[in-house]
């Protein structure tokens, strides 16, 4: 049987990038790394979300809160994220990442795209 799963190396460790001109409270909204997937390196962008229910954030598994919807805390991470929503527009609470806390959606694009 062949192994279909390319081997993976973290080759640069997610970093906060730091204040983005004043509405990053902390430089932990936005991530970036790199890896190495089969061989081709990747930039990788955590994004930190939140989870808003008729405009205030919500814990999705909270009973009623169902139809929360995952936002991106920086508005200025529409480029990215139109590109994680195109990706998986219905994203739920078990695909996100939780750092210090904190909910992240990843995007992972190959340097060359």
């Amino acid at each position: 049987m062949n192994d279909l799963t390319p081997e993976l190396k973290w080759t640069g460790p997610l970093k906060p990038i730091g204040d983005d001109g004043g509405t990053d409270r902390d430089g932990w909204t936005r991530l970036l790394g790199t890896i190495t997937i089969g061989g081709v390196d990747h930039h990788v962008e955590a994004i930190e979300v939140c989870w808003r229910k008729d405009g205030k954030v919500v814990d999705p598994n909270v009973e009623g809160n169902e139809d929360a919807e995952l936002e991106p805390v920086l508005d200025e991470s529409e480029c990215c994220w139109s590109a994680v929503r195109e990706a998986g527009p219905d994203i739920s609470a078990e695909q996100t990442v939780t750092i210090r806390g904190r909910e992240y959606v990843f995007l992972i694009t190959p340097y060359e795209a």
